[in-house]
């Protein structure tokens, strides 16, 4: 029993090592490496943005007005009302939106509402779609400037996608989001790595869509394009010279149910892609595949302190109660080398963000990260639901 307890803490924190020294690396590369430039094209692009809509008649005039701002003449703007009850389709077309009404209850979810809108384009195809939520606005650069630099890499490409914090939102999740979406990605980006697709503000060229990939009910369905675009030869990058917004989920309940989808649809990839990956970029040599199955492994950044701390902790029970240090040495140096990532992110991205007042909030987002964890490991899994942000008519079953 106690060679087994030992063997297992052993394992455990050297294995955390894993996605602690991966976060590291992201974060000090987009820190302390100078950025890529990327020179784009000058030719003119036809483009087509695609924008998926469940239920969002209360922003969805706003985001089309936004969009068409950004739009040249021949550009082309479709709107899919997948799956509405409230009038998003009249108001997108009001604003100035083609749009396809999509009704089919029994295959509902973001990617089917994508690959509904590129079957629509099939017809006359653009030479790059730019995939948009309904309730992103453009915050630096245009969508063509996305468009040419999709051309440019001829692959996926991913625009800094941020969320900021509304007046009852906590912070912390702003700074995470920042985490996640900002900082990571470049630091992969200054080293020549691809990123993960995150849903919105990401370009695809035509000759690297294939429609029927996009119709998945997959809670995270932009990761698994991503991966199965890089599995494909053509791995997302990232293109920081871009910005798109939104704001979280007004009430509670819908940031919590927010959270818990993103978590448990990327343990799900964690389990699905990552085998996949690894051996794919080991038998073909290919950095790129290994680069982001190390992406994947690390979790969201409040379950990854969550295991730091916990696996701390028990290590240094162990080391107090059998004078076993192999595992407390190991845990411990992860405990450091993560905290000494996470300074340098907020000093990077978290001054303005975060003081005591949401240092206070961390164990409430902790205890919902494991608790949601848990009902993930028990088998209680999200499906795809709309993110809350407003109050909303509702939906027949």
């Amino acid at each position: 029993m106690t060679t087994g307890v030992y063997f297992l803490l052993t394992v455990v924190a050297g294995a955390l090592l894993v996605p602690i020294s991966v976060f590291a690396i992201q974060i000090v590369s987009a820190v302390a490496l100078r950025p890529r430039r990327i020179e784009l094209v000058n030719a003119r692009t036809n483009i087509a943005v695609v924008v998926p809509a469940h239920n969002e008649e209360a922003v969805i005039a706003g985001t089309v007005a936004g969009l068409l701002q950004n739009l040249s003449p021949d550009g082309r703007l479709l709107v899919v009302a997948d799956n509405c009850v409230d009038a998003t389709a009249n108001a997108a077309r009001q604003a100035g939106a083609e749009v396809l009404e999509r009704n089919d209850p029994s295959r509902r979810g973001k990617g089917f509402a994508l690959a509904a809108g590129l079957r629509r384009l099939e017809s006359d195809p653009p030479d790059v779609v730019v995939f948009v939520d309904a309730d992103c606005q453009f915050r630096k650069g245009r969508p063509s400037d996305l468009a040419r630099a999709a051309l440019v890499f001829d692959a996926p490409v991913q625009c800094l996608n941020l969320m900021v914090a509304g007046a009852d939102a906590s912070r912390l999740a702003e700074f995470a989001w920042a985490i996640k979406n900002d900082l990571r990605p470049e630091g992969f980006a200054r080293l020549g790595l691809p990123c993960q697709l995150t849903g919105t503000g990401m370009a695809i060229p035509w000759s690297r869509i294939d429609p029927c990939r996009f119709a998945t009910a997959h809670v995270t369905e932009d990761v698994l394009i991503g991966v199965d675009c890089a599995l494909r030869g053509r791995a997302p990058r990232f293109f920081r010279e871009v910005n798109i917004v939104s704001v979280f989920p007004e009430s509670a309940g819908g940031r919590s149910d927010q959270k818990r989808r993103w978590l448990h649809g990327h343990l799900a990839l964690i389990a699905e892609r990552v085998p996949a990956l690894v051996a794919r970029g080991l038998l073909t040599g290919n950095t790129e595949l290994l680069a982001l199955a190390a992406d994947l492994v690390v979790p969201p950044l409040t379950l990854l302190a969550s295991v730091v701390g916990a696996v701390f902790v028990a290590t240094s029970v162990d080391a107090l109660v059998r004078h076993t240090y192999a595992p407390f040495a190991l845990a411990s140096l992860g405990a450091c080398v993560f905290g000494s990532a996470i300074v340098i992110a907020w000093a990077a991205r978290g001054r303005a963000l975060i003081g005591v007042a949401e240092c206070l909030e961390l164990p409430r987002h902790l205890f919902q990260v494991v608790l949601h964890s848990g009902r993930f490991l028990i088998g209680k899994r999200s499906v795809w639901v709309r993110a809350e942000r407003r109050p909303e008519a509702k939906e027949s079953v």
